[in-house]
C-alpha cells in the first residue's frame, strides 16, 4: 500500500505580501484625501448653516426692537442680546443685567463669570478645532474699516460700531441688505500661539490718525509669522463681551490675512476675518443670506462690502 501524499500548507508568498500592502496603501492614499474632503464640506456646511441661523437671530432681534443689536454695549453685548432668539433663553436669564454696565457685567471675575464660560454651539464652526471653545465664538459682528483715533468717516462703517448708545436700523444700511455682511468668521486663537490663521500680531503701539491708516494696515500685512511680536490677547477671547478681540471684525485686510494689535490695546488694530475653511469665509449679510467669500478677493471689493452706507458698487461676480 502506497503511503499518502504528504500536502504542503499553501501560503503567500513574500513578494504577493508585499504586492497586497502596496495596493492597500495606494488605495489609502487615493481615498483618505476623499475622505477628508467629504468630512470637511460637512463641517462647512454647518458651519454655514450656524451663521444662516445667527442671521435669523439678527433680523428676529430687529423685528422686535426695531434696530439691530449694539455693537459695543455693556450689560447687553451682541451676542448675549440674541440668546433668547437662539433657543438659549435659559443661558440668557443666567447673566447678570443689573451689574455696573461700565464694568464688571463681562468680567471673568464678575457675577457671570459662570454664564460666560457657556459653550454655545451655534456660535461655533465645526472646522475649527483649536480650542479651548468655552465662551468663544467663531462668528464676529462687521464693524467695516479704517477705525482711527478720529471718529471713522461714515462711508467706512459697518452694521456694528465701538461707539456706545449708537442704533443701527435697515433704513441705515443705505448700500442694500443684501450687498451689505453683518457678520463672517474667524479662527479661535490662544494668547502667545502662533497659528496663522488665529495669532494676534503686537505692532509697535502708534497713535493711528487717519493718514497713518495704510501705513499701520500694511505694517500688519507684512509681519513675519515666524518673529512677529505676539499680543498677549486672542480673538474671540469671550462671546459674552464687546469689542475688537471679542466679538467685532473689521475688513483692513482680505480674509485669511494677519491680525494686530496697536501695541497692547484692543480698540485700535486690524481685526480680520479668516477660518479652516481652504481658500476663504462664510459671510452673513444683513438680509440673511450666507456665502461664501474668497481669500483672494480684491481689498477693496472686501471693503466695499463691509459697509453700510459707501456707496460703492460691487457686482456680484467680483466676490
Amino acid at each position: 500500500m502506497k503511503p499518502a501524499p504528504s500536502r504542503v500548507a499553501a501560503g503567500f508568498t513574500l513578494i504577493e505580501v508585499l504586492s497586497v500592502v502596496a495596493i492597500i496603501g495606494l488605495l489609502v492614499a487615493i481615498l483618505l484625501p476623499a475622505v477628508q474632503a467629504a468630512r470637511e464640506a460637512a463641517r462647512r456646511g454647518r458651519c454655514s448653516n450656524n451663521l444662516r441661523q445667527f442671521g435669523l437671530a439678527l433680523n428676529a432681534y430687529e423685528a422686535t426692537h426695531r434696530v439691530f443689536p449694539q455693537g459695543n454695549n455693556r450689560p447687553g453685548p451682541m451676542h448675549v442680546v440674541l440668546l433668547p432668539h437662539l433657543d438659549q433663553q435659559p443661558l440668557y436669564a443666567s447673566f447678570n443685567f443689573a451689574d455696573d454696565p461700565s464694568s464688571s457685567f463681562d468680567s471673568p471675575m464678575g457675577p457671570n463669570s459662570s454664564a460666560m464660560q457657556a459653550e454655545v454651539a451655534v456660535f461655533l464652526c465645526p472646522s475649527d478645532i483649536a480650542g479651548p471653545l468655552a465662551g468663544r465664538t467663531n462668528y464676529p459682528g462687521d464693524a467695516g474699516f479704517g477705525a482711527t483715533l478720529a471718529a471713522t468717516p461714515p462711508e467706512r462703517e459697518g452694521l456694528f460700531t465701538e461707539q456706545v448708545g449708537v442704533y443701527i436700523g435697515p433704513a441705515a444700511v443705505q448700500d442694500g441688505v443684501g450687498h451689505t455682511m453683518a457678520a463672517s468668521e474667524w479662527a479661535i486663537g490662544r494668547p502667545s500661539y502662533r497659528d496663522p490663521l488665529a495669532s494676534v500680531y503686537k505692532i509697535a503701539p502708534i497713535q493711528v490718525q487717519p493718514g497713518e491708516f495704510d501705513a499701520y494696515v500694511e505694517a500688519c500685512r507684512s509681519a513675519v509669522p515666524e518673529t512677529a511680536t505676539m499680543a498677549l490677547i486672542a480673538k474671540s477671547a469671550f462671546w459674552s463681551s464687546v469689542g475688537f478681540c471679542n466679538t467685532l471684525f473689521d475688513h483692513d485686510l482680505p480674509p485669511n490675512g494677519h491680525s494686530c494689535s496697536n501695541g497692547d490695546g484692543i480698540n485700535l488694530g486690524v481685526w480680520t476675518a479668516g477660518s479652516r475653511h481652504p481658500g476663504g469665509v462664510h459671510a452673513l449679510f444683513v438680509d440673511g443670506h450666507v456665502q461664501f467669500i474668497r481669500e483672494t478677493i480684491e481689498p477693496a471689493t472686501w471693503r466695499a462690502l463691509g459697509t453700510r452706507h459707501g456707496g460703492e458698487v460691487v457686482g456680484a461676480d467680483s466676490y
